[in-house]
């Protein structure tokens, strides 16, 4: 609530729901299949969810500097291609297209 208070409600399948007021960083919430999902507010540089898979995605937001999400076999799709090689690459400034993306 207002006075920076955390909130704690059961759903109707049971599962907690915690939610920081409009001042609070973080938000976590339990899905139906008990998974969790935890993202910053506005202020805050990364986003961590799991999907159905339980595979991690983690992406900083627009000041952020990379993106990082494995694939089912677990291998980078950032920095790994099929053959398992390095893809990265330099733009005209020289900077990692990979890495330094706004």
């Amino acid at each position: 609530n207002r006075t920076g208070h955390s909130r704690v409600t059961l759903n109707r399948t049971g599962h907690s729901r915690t939610t920081l007021n409009r001042t609070g960083q973080s938000r976590v919430t339990w899905n139906r299949t008990g998974q969790s999902r935890v993202t910053l507010n506005r202020t805050g540089q990364s986003r961590v969810t799991l999907n159905r898979t339980g595979q991690s995605r983690v992406t900083l937001n627009r000041t952020g500097q990379s993106r990082v999400t494995l694939n089912r076999t677990g291998q980078s799709r950032v920095t790994l291609n099929r053959t398992g090689q390095s893809r990265v690459t330099l733009n005209r400034t020289g900077q990692s297209r990979v890495t330094l993306n706004r």
